[in-house]
């Protein structure tokens, strides 16, 4: 007969330990089991683009100003003048990074007709996502006013390494672009 016990070694609390205690057969033996019981699952992030638009000149690369942070678990988020997130100390490893964008064209009638999102790794292009709106024969067609874009990638990072997001969208009249806002997650990384 097996039993499990709630015991742990003797003077630790169960906050301490990485083992529990199994009764076999009358044998007492201890089980560590911290390979299957998770990881804390920090340092976490989120920032987002609130409080007006953002505005870029067409065909231009702009880094998003992510001027809020939801949640900083490691205080990685600056959201107030590089709008990146560093990877703090002692916390390197593996990250899922998630970057979206809205973006409308500004002024005029003119059309979107491209739109690329990027992840940047030390100011360095490491993942994109791109639209690219024209027909086949490169001429193009008022066919968008506004997109929404995602571009995920999983990343081996460094303790320093910095965080960015970005977006360069081309119209068919030079538009000034925006970058959108909303209390809601609309922009975001």
């Amino acid at each position: 007969d097996n039993i499990i016990s709630g015991q742990t070694a003797l003077g630790a609390t169960p906050a301490d330990t990485d083992e529990f205690l199994v009764s076999d057969a009358g044998t007492i033996k201890r089980v560590d089991y911290s390979y299957i019981k998770g990881e804390l699952n920090t340092p976490y992030f989120q920032m987002q683009r609130t409080s007006s638009n953002q505005t870029t000149s067409d065909g231009t690369y702009t880094k998003i100003q992510f001027n809020s942070s939801v949640l900083d678990s490691d205080s990685g988020v600056d959201a107030s003048t590089d709008y990146d997130y560093t990877v703090p100390s002692g916390k390197a490893g593996k990250y899922l990074i998630q970057t979206s964008a809205f973006v409308a064209k500004g002024t005029g009638s003119n059309a979107i007709y491209y739109y690329g999102l990027d992840i940047r790794k030390n100011n360095s292009r490491v993942a994109e996502a791109f639209l690219d709106l024209r027909n086949p024969g490169n001429s193009i067609s008022d066919i968008s006013q506004q997109l929404s874009q995602t571009c995920t990638a999983v990343l081996n990072l460094s303790a320093g390494d910095v965080i960015t997001s970005g977006v360069e969208v081309f119209t068919n009249g030079n538009s000034d672009i925006q970058i959108k806002y909303a209390s809601h997650l609309l922009t975001y990384m």
